[in-house]
């Protein structure tokens, strides 16, 4: 019988997932042009876009330890920085911690308009 509720539970939860997940399979914008985009994003701010060699290593190993520890351990998605963020805001009740990686910061300015706190914030996204 528990197996029962838990398989019934499980395809519950895939009927009412699925229509998201098509949704956002189907919505979300290519990655070919994600070079022009940033290029675009830059020039329209103002921003100098170095090159790769043109940023120093110590300033990349900096960010990448600020910012997003596990960056060359995932691949854009950081489970354990969006666990550790959800057990801390549920423990705490408040939207207080982050999870977002570096790759997750730049779909944001680059498809959202900005990731700025406070910047170009839809009721959709308040809570990231």
């Amino acid at each position: 019988m528990p197996a029962q509720r838990l398989v019934l539970t499980l395809i519950g939860i895939l009927v009412v997932a699925s229509p998201s997940a098509l949704t956002l399979w189907v919505a979300t914008p290519s990655a070919d042009d994600i070079q022009q985009r940033v290029l675009d994003s830059t020039q329209a701010h103002g921003v100098v876009l170095l090159g790769e060699d043109e940023v120093p290593p110590i300033l990349a190993q900096a960010v990448v330890a600020i910012e997003d520890e596990r960056f060359y351990e995932h691949h854009g998605i950081d489970t354990i920085g969006l666990g550790r963020a959800f057990l801390y805001d549920a423990t705490h009740a408040c939207f207080c911690q982050g999870g977002s990686t570096i790759t997750e910061q730049l779909v944001k300015d680059v498809y959202l308009g900005g990731s700025n706190e406070g910047y170009n914030k839809s009721i959709s996204r308040s809570a990231t």
